[in-house]
């Protein structure tokens, strides 16, 4: 949500507002969980932010934030995490810091329709994992997914 948010030339309206909306409903849960710890910020927040739509209430007097279990994950969500937590141990074994741009995160995938999905997800793999690019060939990191590997690439940036 951070680049959908923060980098609007690269997403359109839609997506940035569902990006915001996320964000809001986000910080609203986090607000109900933290009342009872820190009950005079969390009053004071949910007053200038949420009370309107809540009809004024005290964040004390609402419901205990549920689980939202009815969440529609993307189809290849799974594998992004997969991705981001290869890159994550590339990054650590290589010594490379989290923040530093890299030129390219390589995927090599036999299997179409995960190619596919991993395409469709292709600005979110980009954005978390602060790449220029995703390019579909030949790599050698094995994953989590037998049909996945994945290396990195430093140079060019």
């Amino acid at each position: 949500t951070k680049d959908r948010i923060w980098n609007s030339h690269r997403h359109d309206r839609t997506r940035r507002r569902s990006a915001a909306v996320t964000m809001h409903l986000g910080l609203r849960q986090l607000l109900g969980l933290y009342a009872p710890f820190l009950p005079f910020i969390t009053e004071e927040l949910h007053h200038r932010l949420y009370a309107a739509d809540e009809d004024g209430s005290s964040i004390h007097s609402t419901a205990w934030p549920r689980p939202v279990d009815d969440i529609d994950k993307p189809p290849g969500f799974e594998a992004v995490l997969v991705v981001l937590g290869a890159v994550r141990s590339i990054r650590s074994a290589r010594r490379i810091h989290h923040t530093t741009e890299i030129a390219s995160v390589t995927l090599d995938t036999g299997e179409p329709t995960l190619r596919r999905m991993l395409e469709h997800l292709e600005p979110s793999v980009i954005a978390a994992t602060r790449a220029h690019k995703l390019v579909f060939g030949t790599a050698t990191i094995p994953t989590g997914i037998e049909t996945l590997r994945i290396d990195l690439t430093t140079e060019n940036l």
